[in-house]
């Protein structure tokens, strides 16, 4: 029977991007083609609805800055956010 318990669906990690950013789009769609991206749960925050948005992470925040949030719900942003994304 399928376990539809909040661990079961939580993904390993969600990144928070700018897909309307020129320089930004394509890098991410760079780490969308590697290995394990399929764990990563992809949210493009000049598209997203509100409810999309990590607790705490403003859209105007998820603009300026690429962040991520693993699967314990810690929030991590710039350079210690690729930091995570590439572990």
């Amino acid at each position: 029977m399928h376990d539809p318990s909040p661990q079961a669906t939580q993904p390993a990690l969600t990144v928070f991007y700018d897909g309307s950013c020129p320089l930004c789009a394509p890098e991410i769609q760079f780490y969308q083609r590697r290995r394990g991206a399929a764990q990563v749960a992809w949210i493009d925050a000049s598209a997203c609805s509100n409810s999309m948005l990590a607790p705490g992470l403003s859209r105007a925040d998820a603009l300026q800055r690429f962040h991520v949030r693993d699967a314990a719900g810690q929030l991590a942003s710039s350079g210690r956010a690729f930091a995570v994304l590439w572990s």
